[in-house]
């Protein structure tokens, strides 16, 4: 297959392979294993046609405030500079905008903030925002 392919689940979904990368830039355990404050969160990974995870993210739906938070986001080191982040975050507008969600928080660090800078119209602040409703 030549299409890239997701899945969305709790903490078993992707495996070791999409712990690798989430480890890459978060070493909270429980933001991995969605426990404690991540309790709420779903893991959503990103599959190149060849079948190996390349990007992934710890999203939180909520729904009744219409607010889609992704507190966590990465790809895989070796894969970096080829889309797959970018990927991944379309991806996460689009279940947004199918849950109605018109507000896209992320978390961004010092080093992701170029990146979220990259993917659209956002503030210069440790919480951006997207407009997520559809155009």
């Amino acid at each position: 297959s030549d299409h890239f392919t997701f899945s969305l689940g709790g903490a078993e979904t992707g495996g070791p392979e999409a712990e690798r990368v989430l480890r890459e830039v978060e070493i909270d355990d429980d933001a991995i294993s969605l426990r404690a404050q991540f309790a709420r969160g779903r893991k959503v990974v990103l599959y190149a046609p060849n079948g190996k995870a390349v990007a992934a993210a710890v999203v939180e739906m909520h729904p009744s405030d219409a607010i889609f938070e992704v507190p966590i986001l990465a790809s895989a080191r070796a894969h970096r500079q080829q889309g797959y982040g970018s990927v991944l975050v379309a991806l996460l507008r689009e279940l947004a905008i199918q849950l109605r969600c018109g507000m896209f928080v992320i978390s961004a660090t010092d080093e992701s903030r170029q990146f979220w800078m990259r993917q659209g119209s956002v503030r210069r602040r440790a919480r951006l925002r997207f407009d997520a409703t559809p155009s």
